[in-house]
């Protein structure tokens, strides 16, 4: 039996539901497959676009969608402003390999509650996918520099 955790707002512990979107087949199907393996977190679905993942979100309602911040049709930061719009209570973790500062302010302003590298250990990916599920938020440690920069320029 899977462990469980809180989820914000409805005051009940479950396991975190969690629909993943990659369209690097490797990727999706490795993180998909330690996901399922982990206590505490279910994925609900999967998906190679960003048309899918939206499909699969509104079917679904997974508490977090995992999502790569570029994928055909429509990428990471554009779903996440359509769940903000639509006021989905589906929160928005952003999983990439290299961002640009501009992306990760423009991934904030669009409402995503977590950011990680592709690179991170997938402990620290199933950390991150709870942290948010619970109400947090989670920033790869690595991403904190390149936050601050732009904020720091702006002064």
């Amino acid at each position: 039996m899977k462990a469980s955790v809180s989820i914000a707002g409805i005051g009940t512990s479950e396991p975190v539901r969690c629909v993943v979107a990659d369209d690097h087949p490797a990727i999706l199907e490795v993180v998909c497959a330690f996901l399922d393996a982990e206590a505490g977190i279910d994925v609900a679905g999967r998906a190679a676009d960003g048309r899918t993942a939206l499909r699969l979100i509104a079917d679904t309602r997974p508490h977090v969608a995992l999502l790569d911040i570029r994928m055909p049709d429509v990428g990471g930061i554009e779903i996440a402003r359509r769940l903000a719009a639509a006021s989905s209570p589906t929160r928005v973790v952003l999983y990439t390999a290299e961002p640009a500062p501009e992306q990760l302010l423009a991934a904030l302003d669009a409402g995503v509650r977590g950011l990680i590298l592709k690179g991170s250990p997938l402990v620290t990916l199933a950390r991150a996918l709870r942290a948010v599920a619970a109400g947090g938020t989670y920033t790869d440690t690595a991403l904190a520099g390149a936050l601050a920069r732009p904020l720091a320029s702006a002064s």
